[in-house]
């Protein structure tokens, strides 16, 4: 049996940077760089919502399809807050990030009501949002400036970490009670591109421009042993790749140091 094309839906005039679907609604929502956030019926193939939140391309969404809320990212890092619960699309909050550079990533904690982003200027932020129907009152609690070019974004809830991914290939843990990092390792030697995380068995995988996908066992604590033991696995696997790389005649990551001096020591 081949595949069949179901329907083609051309939404946007520049390139398609977030999507999500409601399945029970037959809904497909996307944001993308020419600045609008479009909500699409599958059963009709159109937009039923055309919305332009900012003045900036819009970089990702998140969709709670349970409570019908939607969070959008902005290149102006602004964040925006809408409820599909109307006709059309409601918007219930904007929020500064307290970045003014590209948002490139979020992430949601539905049971705390936390909302984490990422931008390029390496600010990782915190918002606090009400219990849905609350949404009017998300606010900034907090901020922590990393190095530049963060990618992606994810919540380590067990452990009240927020899991940064960089274009450098580098990943770090941020503790966000005491706003340092916990822990940093290098799992790639080019710039990540996406990032999954795995609460319940404390897994992470990565995807990079390297051409690769990894997964890795994160332990419950962080401690002196187990960080020295996985620098050095790490490190080694990192020469093996640069070799690979050099043999292939490929360049090395231009930027390799960009998380220097965040290292847990």
């Amino acid at each position: 049996m081949q595949y069949e094309e179901y329907c083609t839906l051309k939404l946007h005039a520049a390139r398609v940077m977030g999507l999500a679907i409601d399945g029970k609604k037959n809904w497909i929502l996307s944001v993308a760089e020419d600045k609008k956030f479009k909500v699409a019926d599958l059963s009709y193939q159109e937009a039923q919502a055309d919305i332009q939140p900012d003045v900036a391309p819009l970089k990702n969404l998140e969709y709670d399809e349970e409570n019908q809320r939607v969070f959008i990212i902005s290149g102006s890092g602004q964040l925006f807050i809408y409820s599909l619960a109307e006709k059309p699309p409601k918007l219930v909050r904007e929020s500064e990030t307290g970045s003014k550079d590209v948002l490139r990533d979020l992430s949601v904690d539905y049971m705390r009501n936390y909302i984490f982003t990422c931008a390029m200027d390496g600010m990782i932020s915190v918002l606090e949002t009400g219990k849905p129907g609350k949404d009017r009152f998300t606010k900034l609690v907090g901020s922590m400036k990393g190095a530049s070019k963060a990618r992606c974004v994810r919540w380590r809830s067990s452990k009240l970490e927020a899991v940064v991914a960089y274009e450098s290939g580098k990943v770090c843990f941020w503790n966000i009670q005491t706003g340092q990092v916990a822990y940093v390792f290098d799992p790639h030697i080019l710039s990540i591109t996406k990032i999954c995380w795995d609460e319940k068995n404390q897994i992470l995988y990565t995807g990079s421009k390297d051409k690769s996908i990894k997964v890795w066992r994160i332990p419950g604590e962080w401690n002196v042993y187990y960080a020295k033991k996985e620098e050095k696995k790490a490190e080694a696997i990192k020469t093996q790749e640069v070799k690979q790389r050099e043999r292939e005649g490929s360049d090395e990551d231009s930027d390799d140091n960009d998380l220097k001096g965040w290292a847990n020591k």
